[in-house]
């Protein structure tokens, strides 16, 4: 077979399925850089540290790829009674609420701005939500993971007089009609990595120090970042007291392998070993015919002997 395969005609047809397959492993590659593009860009976010807010957003600009899981820190104060529950959460395998207050920028170009803040999540009972702890009061540093706001789905309710209020999605579509101001589009999260450059002085499992311990002396501590922290920024440590940390969320831009992406890549794999089977396929069916030739002629010769 290899005689056929060397044949002018099937090297000529080689060259032009090689050509072919070329082109699809370039195609194939080129998919496959989009698919792990994503993982890429996670890994250099969560390496990344904060960057004031203004950096990455104005008061009119959505969340976009490019933004979403920056860290980003400002200079704001939570807002206690504009707060809600986003309860029918699945978080680390327990039925869950995500804790959401309202924070407002009190320096820099975004000055009365607000942004919702998921500060954690609960697994305590309904019954139990309104002995949740308020987030601390005052001005200080909040450092948060940005995150696009979820499809705004029902409204905001409220069980009873000075019930605790629940929303079915963290949209700050929603929000921002109960919620005074202008608002920020998307959501900022207390993940670990947040919570890490808000921890207060001597820490060093991401617990929130208390302000008392903070100001119990009045020296520079560092924080994890390794600026000072005074006392009003460890009390920012404790918006998440009680509460645990809430994963990162998840999208096709954080979510790592882009599986369309990557079934793209297969299908140009596929396509280039396709080119080469036709080749094959040619010189093998080549090469039988010219064999059942051979056999027919020698049988009919053969056949021609014998009768003489």
């Amino acid at each position: 077979m290899l005689r056929v395969a060397l044949r002018p005609k099937f090297l000529g047809l080689l060259a032009l399925m090689a050509a072919a397959t070329l082109v699809c492993g370039l195609l194939a590659n080129w998919q496959f850089e989009r698919a792990t593009r994503a993982l890429d860009a996670r890994d250099e976010t969560q390496s990344a540290a904060p960057v004031p807010i203004e950096e990455l957003m104005d008061a009119h600009a959505p969340v976009t790829n490019a933004v979403q899981g920056r860290l980003a820190s400002f200079t704001g104060e939570f807002v206690p009674s504009e707060q809600v529950l986003v309860p029918g959460r699945e978080i680390d395998g327990h039925d869950a609420a995500v804790v959401v207050t309202n924070a407002r920028i009190t320096k820099g170009p975004l000055r009365g701005t607000s942004i919702p803040v998921a500060r954690g999540y609960t697994t305590a009972p309904s019954s139990e939500w309104d002995t949740l702890p308020e987030p601390p009061t005052g001005s200080h540093k909040i450092v948060v993971r940005l995150e696009a706001s979820e499809e705004a789905r029902g409204t905001v309710r409220r069980e009873g007089d000075g019930g605790v209020a629940t929303v079915g999605t963290l949209s700050s579509t929603l929000l921002v009609n109960v919620w005074e101001g202008p608002m920020l589009a998307g959501y900022g999260a207390l993940t670990n990595e947040a919570r890490q450059y808000m921890s207060g002085p001597g820490e060093s499992d991401g617990a929130g120090a208390t302000a008392a311990e903070a100001g119990a002396s009045d020296s520079s501590a560092k924080g994890a970042d390794g600026a000072d922290v005074t006392a009003a920024d460890a009390a920012a440590a404790d918006a998440w007291r009680d509460l645990g940390p809430l994963p990162a969320a998840q999208s096709s831009f954080t979510s790592g392998l882009n599986l369309q992406n990557f079934g793209y890549m297969l299908q140009w794999i596929l396509f280039g070993v396709f080119f080469l089977y036709i080749w094959w396929r040619s010189v093998r069916s080549t090469y039988l015919d010219e064999q059942a030739e051979r056999r027919l002629e020698l049988e009919s010769r053969l056949a021609g002997e014998s009768s003489d």
